[in-house]
């Protein structure tokens, strides 16, 4: 592993995150609370950031088959119409929406919906810097497992800004993920990675909308 590198991404991981994750816990709801200014320059934040950190990377091997970019386009478009899509097929889990006030993409609010878009752009970014930048010398096995431990460790940080139960699952989640993830990344599909990290949060706010009983989440 690069040292230097690292603690430059994790620099940048957190100039990028911080005031978003203080936003999330600092306000009486958290990111429902911010206007439709504060999430645009919150996207344009993680964007220019976004596109900084891909900067630094000389060449990048990116798998363009037309399935890929095809997949990317239409999860696009549907991430971008699903905040009207959503609301006029489901209906609105209020004791959810009530009693997790954190799980701000399940509210199908356009301005803070576009803005998880951009959020999850910069992780995807710093995927991409860690496993061809940091830990580029590596062999594929130790990148994956390294990528696995430290995207574990840092959804675990998530502890201090959101329920404690919620953060868990984040965690666990995150481990068979990042597994999955690191070796997609080195195989040059980080552009499938993205479309399958947008389709997480799409299943995961969409579902208690489209219950029959919508009072039930899994977290």
């Amino acid at each position: 592993m690069d040292w230097g590198k690292f603690i430059f991404l994790l620099f940048i991981n957190a100039v990028g995150n911080l005031p978003y994750k203080l936003l999330q816990k600092k306000l009486p709801q958290g990111i429902n609370n911010i206007s439709p200014g504060i999430s645009l320059i919150l996207s344009f934040w993680f964007l220019s950031l976004s596109a900084f950190l891909v900067s630094q990377l000389k060449a990048i091997y990116l798998v363009k088959s037309v399935w890929v970019l095809l997949l990317l386009f239409l999860t696009t478009v549907f991430w971008f119409i699903a905040p009207f899509v959503i609301r006029k097929i489901g209906i609105e889990p209020k004791q959810l929406i009530s009693k997790r006030i954190s799980r701000y993409s399940v509210r199908f609010i356009p301005h803070t919906f576009y803005l998880k878009f951009f959020e999850v752009l910069f992780q995807q970014a710093n995927f991409l810097v860690m496993l061809n930048l940091v830990l580029v010398n590596m062999s594929l096995v130790n990148r994956a497992v390294w990528f696995t431990v430290i995207i574990g460790i840092l959804h675990f940080l998530n502890i201090f800004f959101l329920p404690r139960r919620e953060a868990m699952i984040f965690f666990v989640l995150s481990v068979p993920m990042g597994a999955m993830f690191s070796y997609l990344i080195i195989q040059g599909y980080i552009l499938l990675t993205f479309s399958i990290h947008l389709w997480f949060y799409l299943v995961f706010s969409g579902y208690p909308w489209l219950r029959k009983e919508n009072r039930f989440s899994p977290i």
